[in-house]
């Protein structure tokens, strides 16, 4: 007689007899027991299979994702974003005919009034640009500077402190211009 419930059956063995028949009922019993925890095993390994298979696919369909759609939908962001700061900078008209590589907003200062990057495909926009930028009013808040090599920086540098050390006359009267040949940057006395 086999009990099939998580406790064990009692026996009662009254002599040596009786003992042996104990042994065998728990026996059958003990081997009945195995065979279920064989089968839920068994069926707990299957299931852990299942979910490792499950994992793997998963995560090739996310690395799937991750490597084609996410560097597309990146790029597709940034051509966006360099679109949207060239028409709020030049307008439509202009914009479509310069070229830039690339433009980028400054992470920092204030948010309506951070610094703008441009990396221009054409040295004669670049031009354009730096001719418009000679015509901006003083204080307007805008100012253009091109990108310079370390070296020119640190001149340009030098050159802007040797302006501050001027007397207030003498600094409205003189300006920092950029010149195609060396020293490529020179202070110069503006014409009145």
């Amino acid at each position: 007689m086999s009990n099939t419930s998580d406790t064990p059956p009692s026996y009662k063995c009254k002599d040596f007899e009786d003992i042996a028949k104990c042994f065998e009922k728990l026996h059958l019993h003990i081997n009945n027991e195995v065979e279920i925890l064989k089968t839920k095993q068994t069926e707990t390994e299957r299931r852990v299979d299942n979910i490792e298979n499950h994992n793997e696919f998963m995560n090739s369909e996310l690395h799937a994702i991750h490597n084609t759609h996410i560097p597309n939908l990146e790029s597709l962001i940034e051509k966006e974003q360099t679109e949207r700061l060239k028409l709020e900078i030049w307008g439509p008209e202009r914009a479509d005919n310069m070229l830039f590589t690339a433009v980028h907003r400054l992470p920092s200062g204030d948010e309506d009034r951070r610094s703008i990057m441009l990396r221009l495909s054409s040295l004669i926009d670049r031009d354009d640009i730096l001719k418009a930028a000679i015509k901006l009013p003083p204080r307007s808040g805008y100012s253009v500077v091109p990108d310079l090599p370390p070296s020119l920086s640190v001149r340009r540098g030098e050159l802007l402190k040797e302006r501050r050390d001027l007397s207030p006359e003498s600094r409205r009267k003189t300006k920092l211009i950029y010149l195609r040949d060396a020293p490529f940057l020179k202070l110069v006395t503006k014409r009145s």
